[in-house]
């Protein structure tokens, strides 16, 4: 089961925390405000009361036996420095940052961050979507039924053709493009024919209807 700290429980950190849990995630909330963590606590696995700046405090709820440590501290940026630094110095596989300005992200990145995001709802979701799903690189929905991802394909796809796969009659999606590297460069396919057969590293993209797209989605997963 994949392992997060969500630290800070405003509007971003709640949105994320709460999505990795439905998605069947061990999730741990922590905020110094009492009110958040009661609030969150019931809908996440862990919910604690702690000051993120304490180093001890954090290597005390295992932090470092994360996946992913998403800060999401709003409010108090130094606390938000602090905090990524403190869970870098702990050796936190994966960090994630908010910031509100790019001279903000500059510093979180410095000081540790694998990753800042400049988040609303939307951005808090396709984070908590790439966590869940490292294979899926990009997700866009194109209106409220249809939408489409690129993807590194499949380990069940290897050595099969579209036509073996099925992927229009099973999963009700079309392959729009792989990308395959050969060499130094990348090879571009465009509509790939029935024949067209997956190697390993390849990347997709592929569109179809939001429902049916879930299915495909949770084999890419695997």
């Amino acid at each position: 089961m994949a392992r997060f700290a969500i630290i800070g429980l405003g509007r971003f950190g709640r949105k994320v925390a709460e999505y990795l849990t439905q998605r069947g995630a061990e999730v741990l909330a922590v905020d110094q405000d009492k009110e958040r963590v009661e609030e969150i606590k019931d809908k996440v696995s862990h919910a604690v009361i702690l000051d993120a700046t304490d180093s001890a405090s954090l290597k005390s709820i295992g932090v470092d036996e994360m996946d992913a440590v998403i800060v999401g501290v709003g409010e108090d940026f130094e606390a938000s420095v602090m905090a990524v630094a403190l869970a870098r110095k702990l050796g936190v596989k994966r960090i994630v940052a908010k910031a509100s300005t790019d001279l903000q992200g500059e510093i979180l990145t410095l000081v540790g961050a694998d990753e800042v995001l400049f988040p609303e709802d939307s951005e808090a979701l396709r984070l908590a979507r790439t966590l869940m799903e490292p294979n899926i690189i990009d997700h866009i929905q194109i209106t409220d039924d249809q939408s489409m991802i690129k993807v590194i394909t499949p380990t069940i796809f290897y050595d099969k053709s579209i036509v073996d796969l099925n992927l229009r009659n099973k999963f009700g999606v079309t392959v729009l493009e792989v990308s395959r590297k050969i060499g130094e460069r990348d090879e571009i396919t465009t509509l790939p024919a029935p024949d067209f057969i997956f190697r390993v590293g390849d990347i997709l993209v592929v569109i179809g209807e939001k429902e049916r797209m879930e299915k495909f989605r949770k084999i890419c997963a695997q």
